[in-house]
């Protein structure tokens, strides 16, 4: 139990829920943990989702099929994180997205009983479990808000704003290579190398691998 609740105590849904609250949860019923190989299919599309996760080790590939039959990366969670609970009270509960382990990885589960009983014994645990929803909710509008502009250019400098403002840095290691940043933001890969290196040689940022350095700031927060 007490490995158990350290795995608990470190992530946020968790964070300043008092302890007796999680050992009368962790008391309630078994914890499932499982462990996954890399490229392990986690979860599949449509299956239904009857548990919370919190990813005690490793990292989650979030993918989509595409209609080509192409698998989409659509975002990662890591070591820490949780997913599963913005569709645990959902009437459809059923997973929008594959989940595939990128690494080895571990899980540990909590059943939506176990869910249950912190809602009722832990205002702490509501107002945490509000606030990772609302910043689920914050996500999908950055992604809508990308998706909503026309040019190839407009929506690179809302994604690199975005990420700039995730670490609160104008000079960071983006996770995504071009090939995901293409798929995230909705356009064809030539396309994107092409809009960067134009970019590059207007001064706007410079770009090395995976690292990047936003120099146009100004444009960069404006329009992000």
């Amino acid at each position: 139990m007490r490995d158990c609740m350290e795995v608990l105590k470190k992530n946020s849904l968790f964070k300043g829920v008092e302890e007796k609250s999680l050992k009368q949860m962790l008391e309630r019923e078994t914890i499932k943990l499982v462990s996954y190989n890399k490229n392990t299919i986690i979860a599949q599309e449509n299956e239904c989702c009857q548990r919370l996760g919190l990813i005690v080790e490793g990292e989650i590939s979030v993918q989509k099929i595409s209609l080509n039959g192409a698998l989409i990366k659509i975002q990662s969670y890591k070591e820490n994180e949780n997913f599963g609970a913005a569709l645990l009270y959902n009437h459809e509960h059923q997973y929008p997205f594959t989940l595939i382990a990128a690494i080895n990885t571990t899980i540990l589960y909590i059943t939506i009983e176990q869910v249950d009983f912190l809602m009722e014994s832990s205002v702490c645990f509501c107002k945490n479990y509000i606030n990772f929803l609302s910043g689920r909710v914050r996500l999908f509008n950055r992604k809508i808000h990308i998706l909503s502009h026309k040019y190839v250019r407009e929506r690179l400098i809302l994604f690199y704003a975005g990420e700039a403002r995730k670490v609160g840095k104008t000079e960071f290691e983006t996770e995504y290579s071009k090939t995901e940043i293409s798929d995230l933001i909705g356009v064809a890969r030539p396309s994107v190398s092409r809009e960067l290196k134009n970019m590059q040689q207007e001064g706007l940022l410079e770009i090395e691998g995976r690292r990047v350095k936003l120099i146009r700031k100004e444009l960069f927060f404006l329009q992000g």
